[in-house]
């Protein structure tokens, strides 16, 4: 422990000052706990939504077949003139916060006006596309936060196992260094002060 901290100035001043830094070190690692804590529950309930990624697959191959069997029956020339007809589709991508992450949001600004198509096959066919479009904007949104929870996650943990592990208890056994030489100290001039109390009585007598 000496060599240590063998260059230390052990001071009563610095000794409150270190013991006020670990309580202000320790309630930072609470925070940030509770932050590890709180994001860990959002990527678990996004791994909720990510578990509909097959099902959304399955989906598309469906609608793929339906609309080839669309494209098919009423050719090419039909089924483009009838796509102009619907509009385009029109999006804001945003960000929020989540615990100080930015993760993104997609608002559907406009949808395709499917009611102009004339066709019921094509018809049928553009909604099974626009429905299945609005399951790939979505889950391309909750990977994408995921993702940047996840990360936000692992940096907090080693922030939190940084905290436990290295500073923390470096800064107990800092104290502890500071306390027991204090302690020594005082000893120390209680043994001189006895001693030389004992020589002057000594000399009185």
């Amino acid at each position: 422990m000496a060599s240590a901290f063998g260059r230390v100035a052990a001071t009563r001043g610095l000794l409150l000052r270190l013991k006020d830094q670990l309580k202000f070190v320790k309630k930072g690692l609470e925070v940030l706990k509770m932050k590890r804590d709180h994001i860990a529950g959002e990527v678990n309930k996004l791994l909720e939504d990510v578990r509909r990624r097959p099902q959304i697959e399955r989906k598309a191959m469906e609608i793929y077949e339906y609309v080839k069997d669309a494209y098919l029956s009423v050719g090419y020339q039909r089924m483009a003139s009838m796509a102009d007809v619907v509009g385009s589709v029109e999006i804001r991508p945003r960000t929020i916060t989540v615990m100080g992450v930015r993760v993104p949001v997609i608002d559907i600004l406009r949808e395709p006006d499917i009611s102009r198509i004339s066709d019921p096959v094509v018809a049928k066919a553009a909604i099974l596309m626009w429905d299945l479009l609005k399951d790939v904007i979505g889950m391309a949104v909750v990977e994408t936060t995921i993702e940047k929870l996840a990360y936000e996650l692992m940096e907090t943990n080693r922030k939190v196992n940084a905290l436990e592990k290295e500073i923390i208890p470096s800064l107990a056994d800092l104290i502890r260094y500071i306390e027991d030489r204090l302690h020594e100290e005082e000893l120390a001039d209680f043994i001189r002060v006895k001693h030389i109390r004992d020589v002057l009585r000594g000399r009185r007598g």
